[in-house]
């Protein structure tokens, strides 16, 4: 267990472990109600205005951008909010007991391997489709772990650069595709290089443009044909190796153009039965109940622009039939308060139906 000198966030959070540390922020291991979580706390204010600017507005982003999407591949999101005393912004998402791809307690035979890669390329999948980008596909960033049926689940996390501008640039080295060296422009094939050389790596046991030092890293992304994985492991299909390839092409205009393809690709080989896309439900469609939602986030923005004032109580009172969707509704207005900074709290819960930290909703 990692030490942390942090007790309490936002005076509810019982902090058990550091889980982990990146340039953004810390992972802590949380209780609340007899639950666990995964608290992502953004790191302490540094000197610079405009630096801090960006991180809390791509933090915000992250959670904004993540908070409506399901997948059994992509990690969770629940609550977002800001711990009084240290004025630090923190989200909880689902605790996930497992290890990376990085790990070295992770041991795969092929087949494993396979299962995982075809994994994430679902969770790809599903992202982009929603016009989504990871940014910093590595290792550190997929994270395996043992459902009850006793099968490996993977799961997508860690999304701090999926803000435009962080997307454009930002990325680990290692696994970062030539356009963003280049700083072209960037789309889902850059994500999909990245999942190449992770799962190349993964598959072979090395990753084919590491170097020496950082320069030569970089260049080996931009000059460097790797060798099919086949050629340095027979155990490897032959139609694996051809689409780690053909992920893996230097000019992302000849490259393989998206992860449903990459599915297809293998569905056409014989290698996987037929996929089928997950159902989703994003936040933005509310089919029916679009001037709803607007009007009460309208709503929460004016008590936003008077917080500083002392005000008379205002209600917002949502009435209508069982089954039209107050329930989605009334989580979709909590994450809008707590990311205006407002105080969000527990309704009556008798029948214990909600699985978030904070249940809907009184500001």
């Amino acid at each position: 267990m990692k030490n942390s000198n942090l007790k309490i966030i936002d005076h509810k959070f019982e902090v058990l472990e550091l889980l982990g540390s990146g340039q953004s922020g810390e992972v802590y291991r949380v209780s609340f109600k007899e639950k666990e979580f995964a608290l992502k706390l953004l790191k302490k204010k540094t000197k610079e205005k405009t630096s801090e600017e960006q991180k809390v507005r791509a933090f915000k982003f992250e959670f904004a951008l993540l908070k409506g999407l399901h997948h059994k591949n992509i990690v969770q999101l629940f609550d977002f909010g800001q711990d009084p005393e240290s004025q630090r912004f923190y989200y909880t998402q689902e605790l996930i007991a497992g290890h990376s791809l990085a790990s070295e307690k992770l041991t795969l035979d092929l087949n494993k391997k396979q299962n995982l890669f075809l994994q994430a390329l679902q969770g790809l999948a599903y992202l982009h489709r929603h016009q989504v980008l990871h940014g910093d596909l590595k290792p550190e960033n997929l994270l395996v772990f043992t459902t009850d049926n006793q099968e490996l689940q993977l799961k997508l996390i860690d999304f701090g650069l999926s803000h435009p501008k962080l997307a454009l640039s930002g990325g680990t080295p290692a696994y970062m595709a030539p356009e963003k060296i280049l700083k072209e422009s960037v789309d889902e094939r850059s994500d999909l290089y990245a999942l190449a050389v992770i799962f190349y790596q993964l598959l072979t046991g090395a990753n084919p443009f590491v170097r020496d030092n950082l320069t030569e890293t970089l260049q080996a992304h931009l000059q460097h044909l790797p060798s099919s994985a086949t050629l340095l492991d027979s155990k490897i299909p032959p139609v694996w190796s051809q689409l780690l390839e053909r992920m893996l092409v230097k000019n992302p205009q000849h490259r393989i153009y998206s992860a449903e393809a990459c599915i297809q690709f293998l569905e056409s080989k014989g290698e996987i039965t037929s996929f089928i896309p997950s159902v989703t439900r994003i936040p933005e469609s509310w089919i029916g109940r679009r001037e709803t939602l607007q009007a009460c986030k309208a709503f929460l923005k004016n008590i936003h622009s008077k917080k500083t004032n002392q005000q008379e109580p205002e209600f917002l009172l949502l009435l209508g039939e069982h089954g039209w969707g107050q329930n989605a509704l009334l989580n979709e207005l909590k994450y809008e308060a707590e990311l205006f900074g407002l105080h969000v709290c527990e309704a009556p819960d008798q029948n214990a139906k909600y699985t978030n930290p904070v249940s809907p909703i009184s500001v």
